[in-house]
Formats: C-alpha cells, structure tokens, sequence
C-alpha cells in the first residue's frame, strides 16, 4: 500500500485510508463494496463498507498496535453497531466484519512466515487479547476480523499524522 494519502488532518488520512483498504477488501472478499448508510426499521446506521446483496456489512479501523482504551472504545462500538444491524435483519444472517489495520514490523512479529496483505483473526493471529470479553464476543458472534498490513512507509505516515493531530489538540 503506497503513501498516496493527505498529510493534513487526522480524519481525512482515516477518510483516505478506508478508500485503499476497501480495494484490498473487494480483492479478498470477492464482491463490491459501499460504503454509506443503511435504513433498518427507520433507524439510520453509517458503515463504513457493506454489499447488500451479499449480506456483508463492516467496519473499518484505521489503528496502531498496541491499541489504547480509547481505540477498544471505538472497536466495542463498531461491535455494538453491527450486531444492532443484525438483529434488525433478522430473519437474515448477515457476515460482519471489523477490519484492523496493522504494520508490517507488527505481523512479521506474530507470523514471520505469512506475506499476505489481509490476514483473518484466529486464537493465533489475535491482537485483541485471548481472556478479554472484545474476543469472547467476536467468537460467539462469529464476527469476522480482518487485519490489513500497511507497509513500513504508510504506518510512519500514519503516526506522523496522529502525533501532529495530537500536538495541535494540546495547543
């Protein structure tokens, strides 16, 4: 993934990010993807990728590992989100996802061996804590987690942008 991001604010890198990740997701998955809003039962909820046809509705993390309480607060919430869609789509069972984003230094820690772009979550491949009650209930709701490497390059970029939009907030 090449650095063709803004190097303004934190948000429009994210806005920008999620574009280049939702290639990489249509490669993987198979099937087009939107991002936008979707109307269940006159409740509106903003996803960030979704193909309704297929039944796949997601959300995307543009992160750093390790994650801080606030990031878990943001993925505890795509959580939330996505099982209140399902729940609304009853009797449908539909695919959900959450897509981490995580760097190249970080995967080859957790597999040396794999040189795959998009990497699915397992009890192996798991950066989000085997006792923690996020993982339980990814497990039980079969929640599918996807994580996306960025290269060396983009993930820097990412944590300049981060720790300039940090500086600018305590000014």
């Amino acid at each position: 993934m090449n650095s063709i991001l803004p190097k303004k604010s934190s948000s429009e890198y994210q806005s920008k990010m999620e574009e280049v990740i939702l290639v990489e997701l249509e490669n993987h998955l198979k099937v087009s993807l939107l991002k936008g809003q979707k109307k269940i039962e006159g409740v509106n909820f903003q996803i960030d990728f979704m193909n309704e046809e297929s039944e796949i509705y997601g959300e995307i993390y543009v992160c750093q590992f390790p994650l801080k309480s606030g990031h878990l607060r943001k993925i505890k919430s795509d959580l939330l989100k996505l099982l209140t869609i399902e729940k609304l789509s009853l009797p449908k069972k539909i695919e959900k996802y959450i897509v981490l984003t995580i760097s190249e230094k970080d995967r080859s820690k957790l597999d040396p061996l794999t040189q795959d772009l998009v990497i699915n979550h397992s009890i192996e491949f798991n950066l989000l804590g085997k006792k923690s009650w996020i993982f339980n209930t990814i497990c039980i709701f079969k929640f599918n987690v996807l994580y996306i490497v960025l290269s060396d390059e983009v993930s820097v970029e990412l944590a300049r942008v981060r720790e300039n939009q940090k500086d600018g907030m305590s000014n």
